[in-house]
C-alpha cells in the first residue's frame, strides 16, 4: 500500500510539472515575426465588407469642432466616446458622445460618400440635419489603399512583438511601436487634433483568426501641460463582415417620427 501511495504522489507531481510547464509564456522564437502578422491582420481590415469601430478617449481633453455649429470658446466641444458601423465602400454609421461644459450629451452621425448628417437633443433638437460634421470625412477612407486604416498599420515604425497575452478572456499577440499622427486620421474617425510628430501605438491580435482586435495610440501632452495625463485613444475593431444595413436619413425627421 506504500509503494501504491508513493507512485500516487510520483505521478501528481509529474501532472502538475507538466501542467506548469505548458502554461509558460511562449518563448520569442516561438512566437511569430511582428511584420507579416501585423501586415496579415490588416490586409482583412483592408478586405472587410463591413466592421464595427468603437473609440474611447482618457486623459488630456480632446477638443473637436461640429461642423458651422457656433459654440462659445469657453465651453469647448469634448470628445469622449465613439462607436459605429463601416458598410464599404463607403458608409458609416455612429453615436458620438461628447461634453459641453457639464453638459454630456450624444449625436448620431450617418455618413455616405462626402454627404453626412447628425441628429442630436442638444444641437440640432433631435432633428437629423444634412450638413458637413467632420470636415473632409469620406467612409471610404478607412479602407482606402492610401490614408486607410490598413495602411496607418502599415506605417507602424520600431515595431515589436510583446508577447503573447490574456487580454480580458481573449488571446491575442500584443505588438509595440510608434507611428506618425498624420497616418491615424481614419483610425480616429478624424477627430485626433495632433497633425505631426510621433504618437506611441500598441496593437493587439486575436491569435486564432488574426484579426486586429484593440489599438492604442497616446499623444504626448501638448507644450507647457506638464499636470494631466496624455491622451489615450482605445480604438476596438471587430464584428467583422457582419450584415450590417445603413441608409440615409430623412432630413428633418426625428426619432418619434
Amino acid at each position: 500500500m506504500r509503494y501504491v501511495n508513493r507512485v500516487l504522489v510520483l505521478v501528481v507531481i509529474v501532472a502538475i510539472l507538466i501542467t506548469g510547464c505548458n502554461s509558460e509564456p511562449k518563448k520569442e522564437d516561438e512566437l511569430p515575426k511582428a511584420r507579416p502578422l501585423l501586415t496579415e491582420a490588416a490586409g482583412k481590415v483592408q478586405e472587410a465588407d463591413s466592421f464595427e469601430l468603437q473609440i474611447r478617449v482618457s486623459g488630456y481633453p480632446v477638443r473637436i469642432s461640429v461642423g458651422d455649429f457656433p459654440l462659445p470658446d469657453d465651453l469647448p466641444l469634448i470628445f469622449q466616446y465613439a462607436e459605429g458601423v463601416f458598410v464599404a465602400p463607403d458608409k458609416v454609421q455612429a453615436t458620438v458622445q461628447v461634453s459641453l461644459g457639464d453638459v454630456a450629451t450624444t449625436a448620431d452621425i450617418v455618413a455616405i460618400g462626402d454627404e453626412q448628417y447628425m441628429r442630436s437633443d442638444l444641437l440640432t433638437q433631435e432633428q437629423w440635419l444634412k450638413q458637413q460634421i467632420i470636415i473632409g470625412f469620406n467612409p471610404a477612407s478607412l479602407i482606402a489603399p492610401e490614408g486607410g486604416i490598413a495602411d496607418a498599420l502599415r506605417a507602424i515604425t520600431k515595431l515589436e512583438m510583446v508577447g503573447q497575452e490574456d487580454m480580458e478572456g481573449l488571446d491575442v499577440f500584443h505588438l509595440r511601436g510608434e507611428i506618425q499622427a498624420s497616418e491615424v486620421y481614419s483610425l480616429t474617425f478624424g477627430l485626433i487634433g495632433m497633425k505631426s510628430g510621433l504618437l506611441g501605438v500598441e496593437v493587439y491580435i486575436l491569435v486564432e483568426e488574426r484579426l486586429i482586435e484593440q489599438v492604442v495610440l497616446r499623444e504626448p501632452l501638448p507644450e507647457g501641460v506638464e499636470d494631466q495625463e496624455p491622451t489615450t485613444w482605445t480604438i476596438n475593431i471587430m464584428g467583422y463582415n457582419e450584415p450590417f444595413s445603413i441608409s440615409t436619413p430623412e432630413v428633418g425627421a426625428t426619432e418619434e417620427s
